[in-house]
């Protein structure tokens, strides 16, 4: 990541990835892709969860350009960063929801829930053994 003078960063993500996120300070982003030979590729899809900004990859962009955005008008919160498939999860924003994990959800894979506009993720793992 390289940070200009104006504050925008410039991200060449590496290793690939589903999804990766940066911090800004706890604000949101405007993001956009430019392939290899500098072309735009249009806008790239942000969620903001957790005080980052989660990009969701472009085919075929080789970097991104994020342009730092207010803080988010709502933000939702759980005492959980992981949770199991088939447990039920409490998340707050200005009101409490609660969701339950799909029982196919795979260890390692990381589930998006969305209340009152504003995202939260969380990183699936596998249930307890409880001998």
């Amino acid at each position: 990541a390289h940070r200009r003078r104006d504050g925008v960063l410039e991200v060449i993500p590496v290793g690939g990835g589903t999804t990766w996120a940066i911090g800004l300070e706890g604000r949101t982003a405007e993001v956009e892709a430019w392939d290899e030979s500098g072309r735009s590729l249009g806008s790239a899809e942000t969620r903001f969860s957790r005080g980052l900004v989660h990009i969701l990859p472009v085919d075929h962009a080789f970097r991104y350009v994020l342009t730092p955005g207010a803080e988010p008008a709502t933000v939702l919160a759980s005492r959980r960063t992981h949770a199991e498939p088939g447990e039920t999860v409490t998340v707050v924003g200005q009101e409490e929801h609660t969701f339950e994990v799909p029982e196919d959800a795979e260890p390692g894979q990381m589930i998006w829930r969305s209340f009152e506009d504003a995202w939260i993720d969380f990183l699936v793992t596998e249930a307890a053994d409880e001998a």
